[in-house]
């Protein structure tokens, strides 16, 4: 599969795993005042929500609370701007490391994607609508100039780097709420993961970075 199809193949996946959501019948899920309540959201059908469900590879067992939801709903966003920074950089970059990074970005954070949206779907919450500006106020979000940015500069390297390390510093912020505030014990385990796998990243970035020069 060559790239174009590799993200004609993301793209897909995600739009179809997320640019729809579901509530469930008692409507006893929701996120809590102040978080993510303020993206778009639209209803998904039952066999895509049955799809995300059986294909997150955990289901969400025991209790959760606003802290679960609100987790979820802002990292699907958080990651699926990484997504798309990771697609701009394996389009303009001649790096082998960098492509490689942004490959296991991409490895990592689809499947996160598609764990998190099942979740929200089994507790009755809505499932955030994917944008590149959607929950902005999040931390380590890019703006839309950013974005811009990377897809323009002749020193697309560099600024991949930098940006995604601060995106990633972003992620790790919010799984340490999640780690502190959230009842879950598998979106605790995966805000763990999460934490731990994008602390090396952000090292490895910064060591790129300073080989760069």
């Amino acid at each position: 599969m060559n790239h174009v199809q590799k993200t004609l193949a993301i793209t897909v996946l995600i739009t179809a795993v997320l640019g729809l959501s579901a509530c469930g019948s008692d409507g006893s899920a929701e996120p809590a005042a102040g978080g993510t309540s303020s993206m778009t959201m639209a209803t998904t059908p039952p066999a895509v929500a049955a799809e995300a469900t059986a294909s997150s590879g955990a289901t969400a067992t025991g209790p959760h609370n606003f802290a679960d939801i609100d987790f979820a709903m802002a990292m699907i966003p958080h990651h699926a701007q990484a997504l798309e920074m990771a697609r701009i950089v394996l389009e303009r970059t001649g790096n082998a490391e960098i492509k490689e990074l942004a490959t296991k970005i991409e490895a990592a954070q689809i499947p996160e994607i598609t764990t998190l949206s099942g979740w929200l779907t089994a507790w009755g919450a809505p499932v955030p609508g994917l944008s590149s500006t959607d929950g902005m106020a999040m931390h380590g979000m890019m703006s839309a100039a950013d974005l811009r940015k990377l897809k323009s500069t002749s020193k697309v390297d560099a600024l991949f780097l930098a940006q995604m390390s601060e995106h990633h510093a972003g992620a790790i912020a919010m799984a340490k709420t999640e780690l502190e505030s959230g009842s879950n014990p598998q979106a605790k385990a995966l805000a763990q993961s999460i934490k731990t796998a994008q602390a090396a990243e952000i090292s490895q970035m910064k060591a790129m970075l300073a080989a760069l020069g």
